[in-house]
């Protein structure tokens, strides 16, 4: 994909593009259900399926709002699909600290992380793997 091609999608609030370095970013926007979770994570699937071989997701959760639990563990399947590479999440709000550790505390893989701040979020994703 050329970088001048940007392929955006929108589902309700929530938005999501790829980034350079076969990052998919998603800003995450109020409540999340279910089936809302289900329409973000077809639209996840499409911008992962233009990107070759591994990607990584950068969520952005400072408007995020509750998460239903059924939710949580569609979130759960993109961060262990085969593709995925890592998933970095970040936000200032309480919301999305509660959230983070709910999806990272039912978690056992070690590709998941919450920073305060995206720019830690992107640092943490571009370094190499160390295992």
């Amino acid at each position: 994909m050329k970088e001048t091609e940007v392929t955006k999608y929108q589902v309700g609030g929530d938005t999501m593009y790829i980034r350079e370095g076969n990052v998919i970013h998603v800003v995450v926007v109020g409540y999340q259900s279910h089936e809302f979770a289900l329409k973000v994570k077809e639209k996840c699937s499409e911008l992962a399926n233009q990107i070759e071989g591994m990607h990584h997701y950068l969520i952005d959760l400072n408007k995020c709002g509750k998460n239903d639990a059924a939710a949580r563990k569609v979130w759960k399947e993109l961060s262990r699909d085969v593709r995925t590479n890592k998933v970095a999440t970040f936000g200032m709000n309480p919301v999305s600290r509660v959230i983070a550790n709910f999806v990272i505390g039912t978690y056992e893989g070690k590709n998941i992380r919450f920073f305060k701040h995206e720019k830690d979020a992107l640092k943490w994703l571009k370094e190499e793997d160390k295992d």
